[in-house]
C-alpha cells in the first residue's frame, strides 16, 4: 500500500558505528541534519528528535535496511519505515548529485530526497506480530549459539595445528562431498539458498517433534535410516513445508485434526477379524 503525502520524509544512511539522519519538508528543504551513535542511547535520542516534527504515524523513514534494532526502534514508535534498495540509492544518487561527491549526511538527504519523490510508489514495512518476534528471538539465539560453537572449532583447530596435527587428521573431513560422475550421482547439502528462512524453518521442525507425535515420528525415522541430528531435522522440515504450502493455498492455519499423517498416528486403527 502507497504512502501518503507527508510535511516531513526522514531518510537515514546506515553505518557500523553511527548513522546520518537527514529529515526534509514537504518542499524538499532540509530541516534537520545530525547522526546518532548506534547504541541504544542513540537510537532513544533519534525517536526524541523525530518527535519534535509531529506524530510518528505520520512521518516515513527510509533507510537501506529491512530489520535490525533501529529498524525496530522506529516501527515500535510508530513510524512507516520504508525499505530502501542500496541499488536504487546509488542510481539515484549517481543522477541527481553530478559531481560524483559522497558522504554519508549527504546519501542520508538522497535517500530522504527518494523517499519523497517516490512515496507513492514505495511500501512500508509491517510490524512483526509477537509470534514472529519470538521466533527471530529463538532464530538470533540460536545463531548466536551456533557462531560461539563454529569460533569454538576454529580456536580447537587452530591448538591441533600448533600442538597435536595428528588428532586432526583422525577428526577432519567427516561432512562428505559428493559429485556427479557418468552413471555415479550423489546428493550434496544446499549452500545457495536464503539461509534465514533455512535457519527459520529447520530450527521450528526441530522444536515441533516436541508436541506433534507426527513429526516425532518422521524425525525418528529419519534418524533409524542413520541420519544425523541436523539431516533428520531437515527432513522434517520438508514434510512441514509440504503441510503450510498446504495452509498457504487453502488460506487456513493448521489443524492436526485435519492433518491425515497426524491423524493416522493419534487416531486408533479398527482391529480386523481373520477371516
Amino acid at each position: 500500500m502507497a504512502l501518503p503525502e507527508s510535511g516531513y520524509y526522514i531518510g537515514i544512511d546506515w553505518g557500523s558505528a553511527e548513522h546520518a539522519v537527514c529529515v526534509l519538508d514537504g518542499a524538499g528543504r532540509a530541516k534537520a541534519e545530525f547522526t546518532i551513535a548506534h547504541t541504544a542511547a542513540g537510537f532513544a535520542e533519534l525517536a526524541r528528535r523525530l518527535r519534535k516534527f509531529g506524530q510518528a504515524e505520520e512521518i516515513p523513514v527510509a533507510i537501506e535496511r529491512p530489520d535490525g534494532r533501529l529498524v525496530d526502534v522506529l516501527l515500535e514508535a510508530g513510524h512507516p519505515v520504508v525499505p530502501v534498495k542500496s541499488n536504487a540509492i546509488k542510481a539515484w544518487r549517481d543522477a541527481e548529485v553530478l559531481s560524483g561527491a559522497k558522504s554519508d549526511p549527504g546519501d542520508a538527504m538522497v535517500i530522504a530526497e527518494y523517499l519523497r519523490l517516490r512515496h507513492h510508489k514505495l511500501s512500508a514495512a509491517r510490524p512483526f506480530s509477537p509470534q514472529t518476534k519470538t521466533l527471530r528471538t529463538v532464530v538470533r539465539t540460536r545463531d548466536d549459539v551456533v557462531r560461539l560453537r563454529v569460533m569454538a572449532t576454529n580456536m580447537l583447530n587452530s591448538l591441533l595445528d600448533a600442538f597435536w596435527p595428528g588428532a586432526k587428521a583422525v577428526f577432519a573431513g567427516v561432512a562428505p562431498v559428493t559429485k556427479a560422475s557418468g552413471r555415479h550421482r550423489g546428493v550434496s547439502y544446499r549452500w545457495a539458498c536464503n539461509k534465514r528462512l533455512r535457519t527459520a524453518m529447520t530450527t521450528f521442525a526441530g522444536n515441533s517433534r516436541f508436541d506433534s507425535p507426527w513429526a516425532a515420528d518422521i524425525y525418528r525415522r529419519a534418524r533409524d535410516r542413520g541420519m544425523d541430528h541436523p539431516q533428520a531435522v531437515r527432513v522434517l522440515a520438508r514434510a512441514w513445508i509440504r503441510v503450510i504450502h498446504r495452509c498457504w493455498l487453502n488460506h487456513q492455519p493448521y489443524n492436526p485434526a485435519k492433518h491425515g499423517g497426524a491423524q493416522r498416528l493419534t487416531t486408533p486403527q479398527p482391529l480386523t477379524q481373520a477371516a
